[in-house]
This record gives C-alpha cells, structure tokens and sequence, in this order.
C-alpha cells in the first residue's frame, strides 16, 4: 500500500517498501491537487548512493525504483518533494536508479543503451532501464493513476 496521509493506495507489485527521507528533504503539506509525473534518473549505481545524495543535496523523490524492481516510498504523497522546481507542489516525482553514462555498463548484467531527448534536448547514448524496473513501473503507474485520477 502506498500512503498518503491517513490513506493508502493499493499498488499490485510484489516489492515494496517505505524508507522515508528526513523532513529537511521536503515539505509538508496537507492538501495538493496532483496534475503531473515527474520522472528522473538518479545518475548513481545503486539506492544506497541515491539516497545519501538525496540527503546531502535536500532533495527528493516520491518514489525511487531500484534496479532490481524494489519500489520504495521515499516521501508521503500528501507532502511536497523537492524533484521539478515550478512543480512540485502539483507533482508526483519517481526516480530511477540508473547510472546514466556508458562508463558505468555492469558487463554481468548490462544495461539496455538507448537515445533520448529531454526538454528537446538530445542526449545521445546512455543506460537505458532494467526491464525490471519498467514493470515496477508500469505498476506504481497505475495505482498512481487510479488513486489520483489523473489522465
């Protein structure tokens, strides 16, 4: 179950788990009206090392998905992380753990490489998502739909 406040929101994924960040990385709220998703990457190897960059930063995420498909609940859903200035109060952030750069390919278990843009922005080739971690979110995305009726 996903919280939000005094609810929860049911989440069809076998791996979850809540490890909330201290209040310095966000701000409480009581009320929000949830319009967009935010989706980032974390540019680090594992959840350990995003959440001490978190930290250190005072920045955070709703939610981070692991590269073994863990969802972790990083904020509570009524409160405000600190992920997209300008929007934050209206969104809901979801980090994926990924390293990002070619450099950091794990020749045991490799990354898929892909090509994107952001923001019109081209960002030529980098790791791409374990499967994994694109089912868990398919998953997290849909309770989240659901759950704040967001088109």
């Amino acid at each position: 179950m996903i919280y939000k406040g005094k609810d929860s929101i049911p989440l069809a994924w076998r791996d979850f788990q809540v490890d909330l960040l201290p209040s310095k990385c966000f701000r409480r709220k009581t009320k929000r009206s949830i319009k967009n998703i935010v989706v980032h990457w974390t540019a680090t190897k594992d959840y350990k090392t995003a959440v001490k960059v978190f930290k250190r930063r005072k920045v955070s995420t709703h939610f981070t998905i692991d590269v073994c498909g863990t969802i972790y609940q990083n904020v509570d859903l009524i409160n405000r992380a600190w992920h997209a200035k300008g929007f934050n109060n209206q969104s809901i952030g979801i980090d994926f753990v990924n390293p990002f750069y070619l450099k950091y390919q794990d020749k045991d278990d490799p990354w898929p490489v892909i090509e994107s843009k952001v923001h019109g922005r081209r960002l030529g080739k980098h790791l791409g998502f374990k499967p994994i971690q694109i089912e868990a979110f398919k998953a997290l995305l849909a309770a989240l739909v659901e759950g704040f009726d967001i088109p």
